[in-house]
């Protein structure tokens, strides 16, 4: 699936482990193909797929969005994330994986 690390060069994402996790996240998700998942059945799923502590997972996706929410490319960003949060600056895990995964499903 080229498509998940096009997008996400796109946005601005690096090779880090937390651009890996969520690469590994979105995966996941498209393919159960279904609009509807829980996050905490995907961070469980990738603790156990690359031995890395649940809460290490989500705080490295939290990290990664934040950092590509600081310095990737803010003007594709902003067009595709309408609804960023004034107080965080950035959506949540949940949001970002959600909207990445519509964007890639609409795409196909």
């Amino acid at each position: 699936m080229g498509k998940i690390e096009d997008y996400l060069d796109k946005l601005g994402f690096d090779n880090s482990q937390g651009s890996e996790i969520i690469r590994q996240a979105l995966y996941c998700i498209l393919e159960k193909d279904t609009d509807i998942f829980v996050l905490k059945d995907i961070v469980k799923e990738l603790s156990n797929k690359l031995n890395i502590k649940e809460a290490n997972i989500e705080r490295k996706m939290r990290l990664q969005i934040e950092k590509v929410f600081l310095y990737g490319n803010l003007e594709i960003l902003h067009k595709e994330f309408e609804f960023i949060s004034e107080e965080m600056g950035r959506p949540s895990n949940k949001e970002f994986l959600a909207t990445i995964a519509e964007k890639i499903r609409i795409a196909d």
